[in-house]
């Protein structure tokens, strides 16, 4: 088995990788579903069975905008075959250093059981040392917590999932000059808002296209403020009723509830009714104690510090 970094003539095979745990390809006509081949469906409908890894056009766009922003995309061969593939993000962030991050790792369903996704684990490692991380981070679904606490992996965050309808709170927020570039503004700051995966896997996020109808539906807004007196940075995006924003925010020192409170007047602005936030435990504790939030989940987050071996 080799690991390399995945280049743009290998959209095909990645994309067959997340195509291979896909067991009926349908077509939603209003409320029905209607079987149909995958070559029947339109590049958005294949989008519907799990992001831009299931089309091979909108997969190489994806490979193509992780190369330029520098971030590591690798696949697995076995015998000149891609078998696995793995996206790492690399950034710095208040609370975990320099951070490495596992945003995606997939193994075709037929090599499942071969070692691959295991290797993989320890390439990220390798990786993350190289680039002198201090952690390395993953935040998996239910499903495959396991796998990775197996690997080595540790509880690290239990993130909260919160609703909260817009109202005005106070707080000090004073406009701020854009700067030339949010990935460097965003460095080192803490993302106390928003953090399911990392920092720099979401700060992607934000400039990560597509010219689908259904992107096109999706308003994105980025804001800068001295929150507090600190340098802060709040995004969100809304669907097309615009009724609802997941929202997203740095900051070099505010806290969560002024980034929060400071969120919510500026969706208050847009006609947002309603936001959904990710928090720590313990923000989610101390901002629903003052803010109206109603608890919707929760989901973990993985820490390895770099110090063992796998089994």
């Amino acid at each position: 088995m080799t690991i390399r970094l995945a280049r743009l003539d290998d959209a095909a095979a990645i994309c067959g990788i997340h195509r291979s745990y896909v067991r009926r390809w349908y077509r939603v006509i209003g409320a029905e579903q209607y079987n149909v081949g995958y070559d029947q469906l339109s590049i958005e409908e294949r989008w519907g069975f799990g992001g831009p890894w299931m089309s091979v056009e909108t997969c190489a766009i994806h490979l193509n905008n992780m190369l330029l922003k520098r971030h590591l995309p690798y696949v697995a061969c076995i015998d000149g075959r891609v078998a696995g593939m793995m996206e790492l993000y690399i950034g710095r962030e208040g609370g975990y250093g320099k951070n490495c991050h596992i945003g995606l790792l997939y193994v075709h369903e037929g090599d499942t059981g071969a070692g691959v996704g295991v290797s993989m684990i320890r390439h990220a490692r390798k990786v993350a040392m190289e680039y002198g991380c201090d952690s390395l981070t993953v935040s998996p679904m239910p499903y495959n917590e396991a796998f990775y606490m197996k690997c080595g992996f540790i509880l690290g965050d239990t993130m909260v999932e919160a609703s909260v309808p817009i109202h005005r709170y106070p707080v000090d927020a004073i406009p701020m000059d854009p700067p030339l570039n949010i990935q460097s503004l965003a460095w080192g700051m803490n993302m106390a808002v928003g953090r399911l995966q990392s920092s720099a896997y979401h700060l992607f996020e934000l400039v990560d296209d597509y010219a689908l109808p259904s992107s096109a539906g999706i308003e994105k807004h980025t804001v800068f403020r001295y929150i507090s007196g600190c340098q802060s940075m709040i995004s969100w995006a809304s669907d097309c009723a615009g009724k609802t924003a997941c929202v997203l925010a740095w900051s070099d020192g505010a806290d969560a509830k002024d980034l929060v409170a400071a969120a919510l007047v500026l969706l208050g602005r847009s006609g947002i009714a309603v936001a959904n936030l990710l928090l720590s435990r313990d923000d989610y504790d101390l901002i629903s104690r003052e803010i109206d939030a109603t608890l919707v989940g929760v989901r973990a987050t993985l820490i390895d510090p770099l110090q063992r071996e796998i089994d």
